[in-house]
């Protein structure tokens, strides 16, 4: 098991010019559409237990992921909130793979989506089911690839999402 950490997840040396050296950059306060491009390597893919941390959502306060979904993987409604667009990484029919959220050991605590098969055929994958805003204070968005490529081939991935950043919730413990 490896796991592949991106530029945006904290990778040292990076420059990311967010919080924490290498995270990405973010608004300070308000609603941001994140989009992100991460190339995955052979190594990456050639495997069905790799991971890649794909972005590291700050931890320096309050962060929402909209989970405004559509009704079918084909045809989302307009306005989706997330989307993960990735390149033809498998020369076959082998590669499926889940997105979701987690720490930074890769292992996905929260799924986005499970058994994807885009990227045996360039795609865009939609959350297909709409959900409540989620806290992701913190976590690391990650592709697990489940069963490895046929064929791995080099590319990237391309992640779409509206997030909330807000401040930390303050409290006033001193009122009697």
């Amino acid at each position: 098991m490896a796991v592949f950490t991106s530029k945006f997840a904290g990778r040292v040396g990076s420059g990311g010019g967010g919080s924490g050296g290498g995270t990405a950059a973010r608004c300070p306060l308000g609603i941001d559409y994140v989009n992100i491009q991460v190339n995955i390597p052979t190594t990456a893919l050639d495997s069905g237990d790799e991971q890649i941390l794909l972005y590291k959502f700050p931890d320096d306060g309050d962060v929402w992921l909209f989970r405004g979904g559509s009704n079918t993987t084909t045809a989302p409604v307009k306005g989706a909130d997330f989307y993960a667009k990735i390149s033809d990484v498998d020369g076959a029919t082998g590669l499926v793979w889940d997105l979701g959220l987690g720490d930074s050991d890769g292992v996905i605590d929260t799924a986005l989506f499970t058994g994807a098969t885009v990227g045996r055929a360039a795609g865009t994958d939609y959350i297909t089911t709409a959900d409540n805003p989620l806290d992701v204070s913190g976590k690391y968005l990650i592709m697990d690839v489940t069963t490895a490529a046929t064929t791995a081939a080099a590319g990237t991935i391309e992640i779409g999402m509206k997030v909330a950043f807000g401040k930390k919730l303050e409290v006033d413990s001193g009122v009697a």
